[in-house]
C-alpha cells in the first residue's frame, strides 16, 4: 500500500533527487563532485526529519553515516575511490534508514560494477572524459616521476542511483499508518 505523503515531505524528497542527480551529472561530465552538493543534503537533512511520515532514527544514521565516510577515507587514501565520491556516499547514508544501509552499499557496489563494466566496452573505451592524467605525486604515478594513464569512473552515478532506488523506495512505498 503506497502511503499517502505531506506535501512537504514530497518537497524535500524531490530536492533530494535533484541534489543527487545534479551530483552524478556533474560527475560524469567533469568527474568532480563539488562540496555544495553533499553539503546540501546534509543541511535537507533536518526538513527530512521533520517532515517524514513515520519514526527516524537520527543518531543511527549518523553513526552510520560516519562509518561510511570512515570506510570511504580509507578507501580515498588507497587510490581506489574520489573524495567528492566519498562525501556524497556518506551524506546519501544519512538518508538511508539504519536497516536498509547495507542494501545501500550492496546497491551502489553492483552499480559501480555496471558502470565499470560498461566502461571496458569498445565504447567505454572511447569516452576520453573518463581517463584523466595522474601525474607525479598522485597515486599511480611511475616510481621515476613520470606519468602514467589510469582509467577512473564517476562512482557518483552509482552512489546517486543506489541512494535513490532504497530512499524514494522507502519513503513512498511504506505502508499507511
Amino acid at each position: 500500500m503506497i502511503a499517502t505523503l505531506s506535501a512537504s515531505h514530497a518537497l524535500v524528497l524531490a530536492v533530494f533527487a535533484g541534489i543527487l542527480l545534479a551530483a552524478a551529472y556533474g560527475d560524469v561530465r567533469r568527474l568532480l563532485i563539488p562540496n555544495r552538493f553533499p553539503l546540501a543534503l546534509v543541511l535537507l537533512y533536518p526538513a527530512y526529519l521533520l517532515t517524514a511520515p513515520t519514526p527516524v532514527q537520527p543518531l543511527l544514521s549518523l553513526a552510520i553515516a560516519l562509518g561510511f565516510f570512515c570506510a570511504g577515507a580509507g578507501l580515498f587514501a588507497a587510490g581506489l575511490m574520489g573524495g567528492g565520491d566519498v562525501k556524497l556516499l556518506a551524506a546519501v547514508a544519512l538518508w538511508v534508514e539504519p536497516p536498509h544501509a547495507l542494501e545501500f552499499l550492496l546497491l551502489t557496489t553492483l552499480a559501480g560494477a555496471v558502470i565499470g563494466l560498461a566502461l571496458l566496452t569498445p565504447q567505454g573505451t572511447h569516452v576520453e572524459a573518463m581517463v584523466q592524467d595522474v601525474g607525479a605525486g598522485w597515486k599511480g604515478a611511475g616510481d621515476d616521476g613520470t606519468t602514467k594513464r589510469r582509467r577512473v569512473m564517476p562512482y557518483g552515478v552509482a552512489i546517486a542511483a543506489a541512494g535513490l532506488i532504497v530512499v524514494l523506495r522507502l519513503f513512498t512505498l511504506m505502508p499507511a499508518a
